[in-house]
């Protein structure tokens, strides 16, 4: 971890890499008292049974507002689930939870992140029916 920063949230995006390679890039926020940000990473292997990280990217976090949420990883665009992509959603009691506003992807070939069009993505709202 980088000093005076936390991290709250992350998540494995590699799905669409396969089993072996698994959890081999993340998406995660890092935030100060003055910044905050959405970072990409890449695993580097475990040494001293610690995970290693590289970062390949990163972006300003997200505005949420009251009755929003940022989700990582858990979305899909038009019906059909991309765990490279993330919204800011609205948290209504369903399901799936709508995006507003923001949304981004993760291009895994590269390791970087960009913002794309919120139109179409919803992303798994994990506690839903709980």
């Amino acid at each position: 971890m980088f000093a005076g920063y936390t991290s709250k949230t992350g998540a494995c995006i590699a799905h669409e890499l396969g089993r072996e390679k698994f959890c081999d890039i993340s998406i995660s926020d890092l935030r100060s008292s003055d910044e905050s940000w959405i970072l990409v990473s890449k695993s580097t292997g475990i040494t001293e049974k610690k995970a290693q990280w590289i970062v390949t990217d990163q972006i300003p976090y997200p505005d949420v507002k009251n009755g929003e949420n940022l989700h990582l990883g858990s979305c899909r665009i038009n019906g059909k689930f991309v765990h490279t992509l993330s919204a800011v959603v609205s948290e209504i009691d369903a399901e799936w939870l709508p995006a507003v506003r923001w949304a981004a992807n993760v291009d895994l070939s590269t390791g970087t992140i960009s913002t794309i069009n919120a139109k179409g993505v919803e992303c798994l709202n994990e506690g839903w029916g709980i």
